[in-house]
């Protein structure tokens, strides 16, 4: 298996190629223990499913509860403190 070495290719235009080895010989070729040595590619099986060409609308139901999370990273729920985490504080 050949390694990738990026710091000798300047720009993605000049990695891409190199990636794409890397990717074919580990789904082609490349067996994988946890498959019982089978490759990626000879496991694979394409969805049933048609992807849509948009996601359908999202939709708020009107049971959901908005809730400030403060700075403190939580909110108040029914009548009691409720930790929610740093990503959500001021929001």
């Amino acid at each position: 298996m050949e390694f990738v070495r990026l710091r000798h290719q300047r720009g993605i235009a000049a990695q891409q190629p190199r990636f794409n080895g890397l990717r074919e010989d580990f789904d082609h070729e490349r067996p994988h223990e946890a498959l019982d040595q089978q490759t990626l590619a000879s496991c694979y099986a394409p969805s049933p499913r048609e992807m849509p060409d948009r996601p359908p609308p999202l939709e708020d139901p009107n049971r959901f509860d908005v809730r400030y999370v403060s700075v403190n990273r939580g909110i108040r729920w029914n009548r009691r403190w409720v930790n929610v985490s740093t990503v959500c504080a001021e929001e």
